[in-house]
C-alpha cells in the first residue's frame, strides 16, 4: 500500500475508528476485496510525492461508476422498477412528505414486494424503499435523491465530473450501491482534502453506507395519504349514507 494512500487514509486507523463507531454502527468492512480498489482510487488522485489533484483519479472513479451504474441499468427488474418509481416522482416531486409510501403502493399494485425501510444511524434516521423480487431472490435498493448524498462544499472539478454520473433516482442492488457510495464518498474525502478541507465523519463511506447496511424496520402499511385521498374520501362518505339510509327512520332524514 503506497504513502500516498496511507496519508489520504490516516483518518481511518484503529483509534479514530474507535471513536467513529461507538455507537454501534458496524465497522466498514475493509478486506481484500476492496482495500486494492480504494487504495487505486484514492493514489491515484495524487501526484507522486506532491499530493496535487490528478486527472487520472477522475477517470479511474468515472470508469468505476460507469461499470456499476450500466451493470444496474442492463437489469430488466431494476429498469421497470425505476420507470414506476420515476412516474411517482414526476407528479408528485422529490421533496413530498410520503413520498416513498406512495411509491410502495405503485409498486405493490404493480406485482412488486415493496417496503419503507427506515434505519437509525447515530441517532439519526434514514428511511429509503427497497423490492425483494420472488424470481431471482435479489433485494433492490430504490433512492429518490441519491446525488444529494454526496452534495459538498467548494467540489473539485474531477468530484463534479463524478457527482454529475450518480442518478437522482437510484434503484440497484445492495452490491451496487456500496460501490457507488464508496468510490463517491472516497473521491469527495480527497476534493476536500485537496482544497485543504476538514472531512467531517459523516462524509466517510463507511457511515453513509450504514444509512442502507444498518438493521433497519421494514412496514408496507399503507399510507395515510392514500387513506385521506380524495377518491378514499368520497368511497367513505357513500358507505357511510348507505349505512345511514339502512336504519330505521333515517329515510326521511336523508
Amino acid at each position: 500500500m503506497t504513502a500516498r494512500y496511507k496519508r489520504a487514509t490516516a483518518p481511518f486507523d484503529e483509534t479514530a475508528r474507535a471513536r467513529l463507531w461507538v455507537a454501534g454502527v458496524p465497522e466498514p468492512e475493509i478486506g481484500a476485496e476492496s482495500s486494492p480498489e480504494l487504495a487505486e482510487l484514492v493514489d491515484s488522485f495524487y501526484d507522486e510525492g506532491s499530493g496535487k489533484r490528478s486527472d487520472l483519479g477522475s477517470v479511474k472513479g468515472l470508469e468505476k461508476l460507469r461499470i456499476a451504474l450500466s451493470d444496474s441499468g442492463s437489469d430488466p427488474i431494476a429498469d421497470r422498477i425505476r420507470y414506476l418509481v420515476e412516474s411517482v416522482v414526476r407528479v408528485n416531486g422529490s421533496g413530498l412528505d410520503g413520498l416513498n409510501f406512495r411509491i410502495v403502493i405503485r409498486l405493490r399494485d404493480h406485482g412488486f414486494d415493496a417496503g419503507v425501510c427506515t434505519s437509525v444511524v447515530h441517532a439519526c434516521k434514514h428511511e429509503y424503499v427497497d423490492v425483494i423480487t420472488s424470481t431471482t431472490t435479489a433485494r433492490y435498493i430504490v433512492e429518490t435523491n441519491l446525488k444529494a448524498e454526496f452534495q459538498i462544499a467548494r467540489p473539485t472539478t474531477e468530484y463534479l465530473s463524478l457527482l454529475e454520473m450518480v442518478p437522482k433516482v437510484f434503484v440497484g442492488t445492495p452490491v451496487t450501491l456500496r460501490t457507488v457510495v464508496q468510490t463517491m464518498c472516497t473521491a469527495g474525502e480527497v476534493s476536500m482534502k485537496c482544497m485543504a478541507m476538514h472531512v467531517p465523519p459523516w462524509r466517510r463511506w463507511a457511515y453513509v453506507h450504514a444509512k442502507w447496511s444498518a438493521p433497519h424496520v421494514r412496514s408496507v402499511s399503507v399510507s395515510p395519504a392514500r387513506n385521506s385521498s380524495p377518491a378514499r374520501l368520497k368511497a367513505c362518505r357513500v358507505e357511510m349514507v348507505n349505512k345511514l339510509k339502512s336504519l330505521p327512520m333515517a329515510s326521511g332524514f336523508l
